[in-house]
Formats: structure tokens, sequence, C-alpha cells
């Protein structure tokens, strides 16, 4: 699996969305979307992203922010309805931090 999405899945990727998705380092960008609303989701169980990724993103990321960790893998937290209703509200109801 790792093969497969380093050799053919991210250059696929890469080619779609018109960026080397090799040189994005969401942790190093994060910080500089503030004072937008950041949610992050992650599986526990992902077998693509370690965990700790998140985990780590998520701890960068200045408030407003929020975290949704659950047990599923990679893939699987997209066919989650909890995951669904979490970003749908999310999207409706954050907002961003007062700028003074």
């Amino acid at each position: 699996l790792n093969w497969l999405s380093r050799w053919l899945a991210m250059p696929m990727a890469s080619l779609h969305a018109g960026v080397n998705l090799y040189a994005v380092n969401p942790g190093e960008k994060i910080g500089s979307i503030w004072p937008r609303p950041v949610l992050i989701v992650h599986g526990a169980n992902d077998e693509i992203i370690p965990f700790s990724h998140g985990k780590r993103l998520y701890d960068r990321a200045y408030e407003p922010r929020d975290v949704m960790f659950t047990g599923g893998t990679h893939n699987e937290i997209l066919d989650d309805p909890a995951v669904v209703d979490r970003v749908v509200q999310f999207v409706l109801y954050a907002q961003s931090s007062p700028v003074i």
C-alpha cells in the first residue's frame, strides 16, 4: 500500500491538483491560516497517515480549532455518519477569531 501511494497515487493526485503534493507540509502551514477556524478529523486506525500526525497538526493549529478523532481507518471515516454530522456542524457554525 505504501508503494502504491508513493509511486502511483501521489503523482496522480499531484497531477490532478496541479501541485506537487510531496512539497505540501500541513504542519508548517496550519498556523498561517489563523484566524480562520480549523477542524481536524483523523482516524486512530489510519493505515496511510499516522495518527500522531493528526494529533500534531491539531496541536499546531491556533484557536478557533476543533478536533474529532475516531477509531476508523483512512477511508472509513468518510462513511461515518458522526463524522459527516460533525463536519456539517463545523461548516455551519464555526466562527473566526476576532482580530484586534
